[in-house]
């Protein structure tokens, strides 16, 4: 399941993954990422990973090509987390999409960053 968090506003949106993630899932939140793209022109993102666990290679490849087609329309991405692993994959994926990692106890600090402050 994908939560979108009550503190998103703006052309800020923030996710919680709870549990495993369906296809159904995944498209709210491209749908919601969408709107705010067509709305806004970049959107900062901010995903608190409660689970990383897709229920098919079809969602997780459906995540990863959405997010490879509006890498340029995504400013700032904060991934927050609590794992050694979850750490080092983001440590591949700043490479592509320039985002940040958090640990859970920084989640005040990944919000302050992509609201930019």
């Amino acid at each position: 399941m994908i939560n979108i968090l009550p503190r998103s506003q703006g052309n800020v949106i923030g996710f919680e993954t709870v549990g495993t993630i369906s296809m159904e899932d995944e498209n709210k939140a491209i749908a919601v990422c969408d709107k705010l793209i067509a709305e806004h022109g970049k959107i900062n993102v901010l995903v608190v990973l409660g689970s990383l666990k897709y229920a098919s290679l079809k969602v997780m490849y459906t995540d990863m090509m959405w997010a490879l087609r509006h890498v340029r329309q995504m400013e700032r991405i904060a991934v927050v987390g609590d794992s050694p692993w979850e750490k080092l994959l983001d440590k591949v994926d700043s490479l592509i999409f320039g985002e940040k990692y958090f640990d859970k106890s920084q989640l005040e600090k990944a919000w302050r960053y992509v609201e930019g402050a």
